[in-house]
């Protein structure tokens, strides 16, 4: 496992975004047009996210290590539920 801190805003409901972001929510974190399974943490894990802001957090990449030498301080990313683009990030 992989992990890195990063800069995140997730969309509000009128961005475009999910209705709810918390702790521990497991979203596809798309680099470089792939996509790679992640884990969000910010606080106990279960703990609402504000939506709308930018948030300091732990992201968590299980099959991370394929993207080790990618995962670089201001690589930008995306945050997916499949299609769906529910926020955005920078790798600090």
């Amino acid at each position: 496992m992989l992990t890195a801190r990063a800069r995140v805003y997730f969309k509000t409901r009128e961005e475009g975004g999910h209705s709810r972001a918390f702790s521990g929510i497991q979203p596809s974190m798309e680099i470089d047009g792939e996509l790679v399974a992640c884990k969000i943490l910010k606080g106990d894990v279960g703990s609402d996210i504000e939506l709308g802001r930018s948030h300091d957090v732990t992201i968590e990449l299980g099959y991370g290590e394929m993207f080790a030498d990618r995962l670089k301080q201001g690589l930008e990313f995306r945050l997916m539920i499949a299609s769906w683009e529910i926020g955005h990030g920078e790798i600090l």
